[in-house]
Parts: C-alpha cells; sequence; structure tokens
C-alpha cells in the first residue's frame, strides 16, 4: 500500500461564525406632552361638549341678530292669544333657520354629516308617518277620555267648505315647521353633544326639563302642563333611542300638535289659533280638563305620555329594532 498525502487544509482554523449585524433602532423623538390649552379645548373626539355647545350658543346669537332686523322691519301685529296661521308659519320658518344655519355649521366644524344630528334614517318616510298617525290617535283618545268623562264639550263645526282644506294644510304646514324647530332645538345638536360630554340618558334629562321650563312663558300653561311637557320630551327623546333618529318624534310632534291645536281646537299649551276646524270649551274640574292650558294641562294627558312610552318600547323590541349598543358619535345616526 502507497502512502495517501494528508488532505489539505486538515489542521486549517475553521471560520469564525458571528452573528448578521442587526439594525438598531432609529431613536424616537421625544414625545410631547400636550399643553394646557389643548387639553382644555380638545378631547378624543375633538372639540369637547362644552366647548361645542359654546360655539353652538354664539352662532345661533349670530343668527339672530339678521332675524331679528326681519322681524323689527316687518314688525308684525303679534297676537299672544289666537294665532294666525301665516304670523305662525312665517315665525316658526325663522326659528327653525335659527337653528338649522348653527348646526350646519357644527357639522363642518366637526366633519360630520350634516343630516347625522337625527336625520338619517333608512325607513325615514315609515317612521315620520307613523308618528303622525300616533300623534293624532293620542290626541284623539285624549280629547274623547275628557268627553266621556264631561270634562269637554263639542260646540260647532268653525269652518265649510274649502276653508277646511286651506286651513288644514296651512296649519300641517305650520305645525311641521314648529315640530322640525324644537326637534332639532331640543333633540338634535344639543342632545347629541351633551351626550358626548355625559352620556344618553343625562342629556336626554336636561333636555326634557329645558324642553318643559321654554313652555312656562305660555300664556295660560299650568304646572300639571309644565310636567307633561317634559313628560312628552321624554317620550320623544325615547324615540330617538330607540329609532336612532328623530322622524318619528317630528311626525309625532307635529300630529299631536295639528290634532290638537286646528282639528278639535283646543288649546296647545296655553295657546289657541284662528282657523281651527272644531269648536270646544272645557267643563268641570280646571284641575282635571287643563283649564286654560288645554288638554296638556290634564293629568289624563300624563297617563297618555306613559302609555305611549311603554308602547313604544314594547313595538320597537317586538320588531327587532332596537339599535345595539349606540355609542356617542352614533347616537343620532341609524346604525
Amino acid at each position: 500500500m502507497t502512502d495517501q498525502p494528508p488532505p489539505e487544509n486538515q489542521h486549517a482554523p475553521l471560520p469564525r461564525l458571528t452573528p448578521p449585524p442587526q439594525n438598531e433602532p432609529s431613536p424616537q423623538p421625544p414625545i410631547s406632552e400636550p399643553n394646557f390649552f389643548h387639553w382644555l379645548f380638545l378631547g378624543k373626539n375633538g372639540i369637547r361638549a362644552g366647548w361645542s355647545l359654546v360655539i353652538f350658543v354664539a352662532l345661533m346669537i349670530g343668527t339672530l341678530v339678521p332675524i331679528a332686523i326681519v322681524i323689527a322691519i316687518w314688525h308684525p301685529n303679534l297676537s299672544t292669544k289666537e294665532q294666525p296661521v301665516g304670523q305662525v308659519i312665517a315665525l316658526e320658518f325663522m326659528q327653525l333657520i335659527l337653528v338649522v344655519v348653527p348646526t350646519i355649521l357644527m357639522a363642518v366644524i366637526e366633519k360630520k354629516r350634516i343630516l347625522s344630528y337625527g336625520f338619517i334614517d333608512r325607513r325615514a318616510l315609515g317612521r315620520f308617518a307613523g308618528g303622525l298617525c300616533v300623534g293624532f290617535v293620542a290626541v284623539t283618545v285624549l280629547v274623547g277620555l275628557l268627553w266621556a268623562s264631561g270634562l269637554l264639550a263639542f260646540d260647532r263645526l268653525s269652518l265649510h267648505g274649502f276653508s277646511i282644506v286651506k286651513y288644514g294644510l296651512l296649519w300641517g304646514v305650520a305645525f311641521l315647521l314648529v315640530a322640525l324647530f324644537e326637534e332639532s332645538f331640543f333633540r338634535g345638536y344639543p342632545q347629541y353633544t351633551l351626550a358626548r360630554g355625559l352620556n344618553f340618558w343625562w342629556a336626554a334629562i336636561l333636555m326634557s326639563i329645558f324642553f318643559g321650563v321654554s313652555h312656562m312663558s305660555n300664556s295660560g300653561e299650568n304646572w300639571i302642563g309644565i310636567v307633561d311637557v317634559i313628560c312628552a320630551g321624554a317620550v320623544l327623546v325615547l324615540s330617538l333611542r330607540l329609532t336612532g333618529s328623530l322622524l318619528w318624534a317630528v311626525g309625532m310632534h307635529a300630529g299631536w300638535d295639528w290634532a290638537q291645536s286646528y282639528f278639535y281646537g283646543v288649546a296647545d299649551s296655553g295657546m289657541a289659533i284662528k282657523g281651527h276646524l272644531l269648536a270646544t270649551h272645557p267643563t268641570g274640574s280646571p284641575f282635571w280638563n287643563g283649564g286654560a292650558a288645554g288638554p296638556e294641562g290634564s293629568p289624563f294627558a300624563l297617563l297618555m305620555e306613559i302609555l305611549m312610552a311603554i308602547g313604544l318600547y314594547v313595538w320597537w323590541k317586538r320588531q327587532q329594532k332596537l339599535p345595539v349598543q349606540l355609542s356617542n358619535d352614533d347616537l343620532c345616526v341609524q346604525p
């Protein structure tokens, strides 16, 4: 056998294994703490709710100035007892502008859709029509209870012929404007913003009380009527919570006022109108019939509000229309 030459590099040192170079993280810029003014005015959802309301009120005041000038120039003979339909339509339209303009501007500032504060609903027409029907039926039941109890008497038919249609349509427009204004103001942007700062139900309580207090200046109003208005506000805001929109509330509000003031000719929160269909007058105890305040000042009206609240909850719960876990940002938006 012949000797084999040793393999080359038999005793060569092994290559040194080194870990691959790692990329060292780049230094992060220091996190700056928000200053006091940033904390004071801004929260996680943008402008804090309190400041949003301050801006909203300031915009309302700014909108009020040109409206006040128009009223001063127009200088109508404002009636506080029996309101003519033209006067009501004009004044309610101006009031609606007073709340619509600031709402639009706040929607732009907060980068929301203009209709986000209660007027987005896939079932808009059905909600509105349903509210109209419920408002009319509720007043009919209330008036019927007063009549059956001997607390309200029907006198005569006040309108005839084409006047029935004319005033029916005109007062329909007037009370639709009333409903749009009051629902937008008491359960629209202010309700949405208070809910963002507090929570939905605390906002609902505060706005319902404010709704009642705003009726205290009505001529002929009584304390039961004020309590009823607060309860009515609670029913209307309950519909907002259950449906996610104000469309049912607008319809119910308009139907209720139209049925009281135009159709049955009774006082509405102490206010009467010119051009109503039926003539009626209260009889018996003013405590039970509402007196000068009208049926809304009667304890029977409180009973109607309770029944409506129960009916609303049972109906929408049964129909499985209750929105699930509405967040503060979606309180007025149909999910």
